[in-house]
């Protein structure tokens, strides 16, 4: 079943198949616009669940399970969030190692899992339309029904040794020693800072005041040489940067060097005093803050983020409010002091719905 429509060629008759739902016969039908599928040979006069996700996710499961179990290794590359990189993980079976698909495991139902000796080493999880969140198993991986079909091809299973397919999982991060984002480069550079001391208190911000914030504050000169202070050691970090012909700032493809680590366009507005961006990375926007007023930052149009953020940090309606900062001062979470030895406040206040919350910034987190 799993090797019998991989690779097929447009040709007549058409592949069939009996359905797993009702064990009536499908037919693989094609278009010019519609991606191959299967559909019921008379779909007018049967009643079934089927759908034409159904098989490709199911034999993308026994598929993958088959090449694990004939010792075929498979190189999934995983793009990383952070760092933009990418990782190659080799994954074969071991002694004593067996690969299963529909493995369940307390209250989940794993696609594909490795076991040995009933003890789960890796997972993988096959997508086709739906996207999984979480596992409670630490290394699992998800593969695109597409991908496998697509890099398995005509190709006969057994002859199959090394299958190379991508992960679509998100990660935040990637394990390598070098492992930075662009925000983190340019503050092992030198070259900004973030505006706001941590994502919380930006984001809850923005869901108080409905406008844009700034987030990183860009610098034409890096801060050790606008203090006149000796230059620090951080060729590593200039070595990790200019590997990736990048803007600083917008992160557009550029002939960077050492020293000028920006777009002549960035450059230019930096220069001018628009040294600061609000939003994800890809959504660069520059405004000068300090000449623009924050009733004045521009407002933020999407009110389905506005609403996100609110339901996000809504927590915040049972914190204790501060309206004295003088008294009371420790957080209602973990009772830490919010001021420091001179009376100073530690951290920037947490204003939400015309009050400032006694709460501090590691409890928001």
């Amino acid at each position: 079943m799993t090797e019998q429509f991989l690779g097929f060629t447009r040709d007549y008759p058409r592949p069939r198949i009996n359905c797993t739902e009702c064990n009536n016969e499908l037919v693989l039908k094609w278009g010019n616009k519609k991606i191959p599928h299967f559909s019921h040979f008379n779909k007018g006069k049967i009643k079934c669940n089927f759908n034409k996700e159904t098989l490709q996710h199911k034999l993308s499961k026994e598929l993958i399970c088959e090449l694990l179990n004939n010792k075929c290794i498979i190189k999934i590359n995983i793009p990383c969030d952070n760092c933009f990189d990418n990782e190659v993980v080799d994954i074969t079976l071991q002694d004593n190692e067996n690969a299963y698909n529909e493995y369940k495991y307390e209250n989940e139902v794993y696609d594909v899992a490795i076991v040995k000796n009933n003890q789960i080493i890796k997972v993988i999880e096959i997508y086709h339309t739906h996207y999984t969140h979480k596992r409670l198993i630490n290394e699992w991986y998800e593969l695109s029904t597409d991908n496998i079909l697509n890099n398995i091809g005509k190709n006969k299973l057994q002859d199959i040794k090394e299958l190379k397919l991508n992960c679509i999982r998100k990660r935040n991060k990637c394990n390598k020693t070098n492992c930075f984002n662009m925000f983190q480069i340019a503050q092992q550079l030198q070259y900004g800072t973030h505006y706001f001391s941590n994502t919380e208190t930006y984001e809850i911000k923005k869901a108080m005041t409905k406008r844009e914030q700034p987030f990183f504050l860009f610098s034409i000169e890096p801060f050790w040489k606008e203090n006149n202070e000796k230059p620090p050691d951080n060729n590593f970090i200039w070595n990790i940067f200019l590997k990736r012909q990048q803007c600083l700032s917008c992160k557009t493809p550029e002939n960077t060097k050492k020293f000028k680590p920006y777009c002549i366009k960035c450059w230019k507005l930096i220069i001018k005093g628009f040294d600061s961006f609000y939003g994800l990375p890809n959504e660069t926007k520059l405004f000068d803050t300090e000449k623009i007023k924050y009733t004045n930052y521009p407002l933020i149009k999407n009110d389905n983020e506005i609403t996100r953020l609110r339901n996000k940090y809504s927590f915040l309606n049972n914190i204790n409010n501060w309206t004295n900062t003088q008294i009371n001062s420790k957080c209602s979470k973990c009772k830490t002091n919010l001021l420091d030895d001179n009376n100073y406040i530690k951290y920037e206040l947490i204003w939400w719905m015309g009050c400032n919350k006694k709460i501090c910034h590691n409890c928001l987190k």
